[in-house]
């Protein structure tokens, strides 16, 4: 894995989370992690760690627009994706719902992403490959189309460790 790849994925991270969160005291900092325990129940101190302690120094603030503000009017439509459980991003069918038109589209596997090319997660080495999701990634990419609400894609191989998917 290479340093800069890891360095560029926190600036990201940071630019992300600017301003968003208040852990200065230890009570707040136990008050947070214990609110994550409830969204993220298998990977929360590592989020709070990696995406919040981490950027709490970090020396620059993006801009006003670049900041997020609620919810959006896009002139298009967004497709996001996860699969049926996703211990890290978790939120896609409520971030969704902050942009009016969008879709989720879901794979039935547990993991934390659902593309199979490490180039796009280092995450995404534990999820299987699926056809219907590379079909409908390929349309909306070429077309802007979105699959159905709530369209449910199958894999063609099940991940080796979680051998059962619910």
């Amino acid at each position: 894995y290479d340093q800069r790849a890891s360095q560029l994925q926190t600036l990201i991270k940071c630019t992300d989370l600017d301003g968003r969160f208040n852990i200065s005291t230890v009570e707040k900092w136990e008050t947070y992690k214990n609110k994550l325990r409830e969204i993220y129940e298998y990977a929360s101190d590592e989020y709070v760690w990696s995406r919040i302690a981490l950027c709490q120094n970090v020396p620059f603030s993006p801009p006003d627009s670049q900041k997020w503000h609620g919810k959006q009017i896009r002139p298009n439509s967004i497709l996001f994706t996860t699969n049926i459980i996703d211990p890290v991003a978790s939120s896609a069918d409520k971030m969704a719902q902050f942009y009016p038109g969008s879709v989720v589209l879901k794979q039935n596997t547990v993991g934390v992403s659902i593309m199979q090319n490490h180039n796009f997660s280092y995450h995404s080495l534990l999820i299987a490959n699926s056809k219907c999701i590379s079909r409908y990634l390929t349309k909306f990419m070429e077309t802007g189309m979105l699959p159905p609400h709530h369209t449910l894609c199958e894999a063609e191989e099940k991940n080796p460790f979680f051998p059962r998917s619910t």
